[in-house]
């Protein structure tokens, strides 16, 4: 009976061994960590949830990845912390259901300014920024080319009020989904 016990023991052991969850780490330059993946098994790799960070150790997204494909929800901020996206992945796919929208407009300045390039960071919820389209009617936007914190670079060309249209890409069509209006001054 002592011997059967200590055999049952064993496999148990072996078997709870083999089938752990487990971790890997990749790593910048610096030694801080870049990307974490957790497996599922051991033994499995097409299944995983894996952590992406920036060089300053700020989260930068996390999810799950099925057979090489992000897949259910997925999250991803900006250097700074702030939230970027959360949102529903299907095999690679991002996922949204908007008919309207409340844009959250974040400036990297307090104020507009006539002929004054100002940077724009937009939210809104379910829609990722490279989902999205904006259009103005006072000025010229265009999407920053600073890569990181702000999205959007506007340069209003009047005093008064800048309308923003925002829009969805969806299957090669553009679907008005929002605006938003803020004031220019001209100092």
């Amino acid at each position: 009976m002592k011997d059967l016990s200590i055999h049952l023991f064993l496999v148990l052991l072996i078997f709870s061994t083999s089938c752990a969850r487990k971790k890997e780490k990749t790593f910048y330059d610096t030694g801080q960590v870049k990307e974490e993946r957790i497996y599922e098994t051991r033994y499995d790799t097409s299944k995983y949830y894996v952590i992406h960070y920036y060089p300053n150790g700020q989260v930068k997204s996390k999810g799950h990845i099925i057979d090489g494909c992000k897949n259910g929800n997925w999250q991803e901020w900006y250097g700074d912390g702030s939230i970027k996206w959360n949102g529903e992945y299907d095999y690679g796919k991002r996922k949204f259901e908007v008919l309207s929208a409340k844009p959250k407009i974040i400036m990297e300045d307090t104020l507009l300014r006539k002929g004054k390039q100002t940077n724009l960071k937009v939210h809104i919820d379910g829609i990722h920024p490279e989902d999205m389209a904006i259009a103005c009617n006072n000025g010229i936007i265009k999407v920053s080319e600073r890569k990181g914190l702000y999205d959007y670079v506007v340069t209003p060309k009047k005093e008064g009020i800048i309308k923003f249209v925002f829009f969805i890409k969806n299957e090669g069509r553009m679907i008005q989904i929002g605006t938003d209006s803020l004031n220019v001054l001209d100092y």
